[in-house]
């Protein structure tokens, strides 16, 4: 079995990006459970400091080493569990995961092509779900702008009709 710290030599870039993406999810993973905690009246992780995107406070040491050689981690934040509302505890609970619900939103809104940029007036326009729908035609508010997904057999191309 191979290490992932390998992949540093042999695909710098997919190990680079690998591990920023890892660190950054869980960061913001962990910050929205604290987020929501605070703000619900648990000031337990606001106290300690992990209120913050900081890799080290919330993965900590270990969990960073790990990531690096294994290619996984994990990151945590205090919250007081003996909290009586099922709905309070609930709520912190689903705010990190849908921080990640969220993240892939955004990457996979950036990734696929749902953005374009008027080639007439300039303005930026977002296309969710470009990417399920080979040949999207889609309107600027001011101008007609036509969109070819990259997938099909020839070239992708942005322009106006």
């Amino acid at each position: 079995m191979e290490l992932f710290i390998t992949k540093l030599f042999d695909q710098p870039a997919f190990y680079l990006s690998t591990v920023a993406s890892f660190a950054g999810s869980i960061c913001v993973h962990e910050y929205c459970h604290a987020f929501v905690a605070h703000h619900l009246g648990d000031d337990t992780a606001k106290e300690g400091g992990f209120m913050t995107l900081n890799p080290l406070k919330v993965m900590g040491w270990m969990s960073i080493a790990t990531l690096l050689i294994f290619g996984f981690s994990w990151g945590a934040v205090p919250v007081k569990r003996e909290d009586p509302s099922r709905l309070r505890r609930s709520a912190i609970s689903l705010a990190g995961p849908l921080s990640n619900l969220a993240l892939l939103g955004i990457v996979a809104l950036f990734l696929k092509g749902g953005v374009c940029c008027c080639s007439i007036c300039g303005r930026w326009r977002i296309h969710l779900l470009l990417s399920l729908v080979p040949d999207m035609r889609s309107l600027c508010q001011c101008h007609s702008v036509s969109f070819q997904h990259p997938s099909n057999s020839s070239p992708g191309r942005l322009g106006h009709h």
